[in-house]
């Protein structure tokens, strides 16, 4: 089956009252996923992801997503606080992301 969109992650259970630095690309088919500066998981995408991620019809959901209902509506918020989003036009390499956590959390953490 074409896969036109990706899920990826662990199964860990966030600590509340934490704060935590999660970071995604997308480079080649390939998603990867970080927390606090380390790779979690990397997933390969097949059928036409790159029309999903240019197509101006798609909006970025950002503590939400789409209902699996059929209709035009969002599900699952995030219940909790963003405090910076970043999106960036090139794809951070894994040492790009562990920078961006050790420059950011002093910001957060208490």
């Amino acid at each position: 089956a074409n896969k036109s969109w990706c899920w990826t992650g662990d199964n860990a259970v966030a600590a509340i009252n934490t704060w935590h630095h999660y970071a995604f690309t997308f480079n080649a088919g390939t998603f990867a996923f970080y927390v606090d500066g380390v790779a979690i998981d990397a997933t390969e995408t097949q059928g036409n992801t790159g029309t999903v991620i240019n197509n101006d019809d798609c909006p970025v959901l950002i503590g939400g997503r789409f209902s699996n209902s059929g209709t035009p509506a969002y599900e699952h918020y995030f219940d909790g606080k963003i405090g910076d989003v970043m999106i960036f036009s090139k794809v951070l390499s894994a040492v790009d992301i562990k920078n961006l956590y050790e420059l950011t959390k002093w910001r957060f953490q208490k």
